[in-house]
């Protein structure tokens, strides 16, 4: 078994939520994996609660070597749950704020 933390929880930048590059890291943490004489590559599979259920589903979807999948309460799209905990009055305003703080990222364009 391999507990995996997305690596920008606890570094820096400190809570940068990149979902793409969180699932290339559940890749590479399927590929340590397999390396490890231990593990039975050919009974992989992945869990994932909430955020890391969507990625689940991805995973699932896309790298063979998963034998099977969990997803938990899923995030299936991110922006539509945000929209309806956002009141509509005040969407445009936030998505103008993320899209100041995504330009103010060094590097990441």
């Amino acid at each position: 078994m391999l507990l995996h933390d997305h690596r920008t929880f606890d570094g820096e930048p400190r809570q940068d939520i990149d979902l793409w590059q969180q699932i290339t890291d559940w890749r590479r943490a399927i590929t340590y994996l397999e390396s490890r004489p231990e593990v039975d590559a050919a009974r992989n599979w992945l869990w994932g609660t909430s955020c890391a259920g969507g990625h689940a589903l991805v995973l699932g979807g896309t790298d063979r070597r998963l034998r099977a999948i969990v997803a938990q309460v899923p995030t299936i799209s991110g922006y539509e749950q945000g929209l309806r905990r956002v009141p509509a009055e005040n969407a445009a305003a936030l998505e103008e704020a993320l899209n100041e703080d995504e330009r103010a990222c060094p590097g990441e364009q």
